[in-house]
């Protein structure tokens, strides 16, 4: 393959590690020494030159990135948009199929909500760390409403500090 054919790669790249990639064969290709395209591109000499040799065997497909082996999540991110918005604008009292009176989410609640609005099966620990790690929501301590306190209990108090 010749240079102007990976420069042209090089521009079509999105993915950063390809493009690093194809900077080193061009580079290569070009007469620079391995030494000195590692050093280039702040990668070991011995990264360069297994790039290089996947290169000379397959060409350009063995050096495209390919995303790592692992689960795939329960819920994509357009999932995650969606339950961030319900939990900050209704309670479980709001969601039919919960069945509570409870006015403020804890995690019992949000699991239950999640595994069956979303059709998931997360534990206890799992519906956690979708609500404090992914969502990044804290820790509160719902207080009851005192139903006799007036609207304006601030002022009145203010009032009356003044006048002691």
């Amino acid at each position: 393959m010749k240079i102007e054919k990976i420069e042209e790669l090089m521009e079509k790249q999105k993915n950063k590690r390809d493009y690093e990639r194809l900077l080193a064969i061009r580079l290569l290709m070009s007469g620079t020494k391995p030494d000195d395209v590692a050093e280039e591109i702040n990668r070991s000499r011995a990264t360069i030159y297994n790039w290089a040799e996947l290169w000379n065997e397959n060409g350009w497909e063995s050096l495209k990135y390919k995303l790592p082996p692992g689960k795939t999540a329960k819920l994509n991110r357009e999932d995650f948009l969606d339950l961030k918005d319900i939990l900050e604008t209704k309670t479980p009292k709001d969601i039919d199929f919960l069945n509570t009176d409870q006015s403020f989410w804890d995690i019992e609640k949000a699991l239950e909500f999640i595994n069956s609005y979303f059709g998931t099966n997360y534990t206890y620990y799992g519906a956690w760390r979708v609500l404090r790690e992914k969502l990044k929501f804290q820790y509160t301590k719902p207080y009851p409403k005192n139903y006799k306190r007036p609207d304006n209990a601030e002022e009145i108090l203010k009032k009356r500090l003044k006048t002691r």
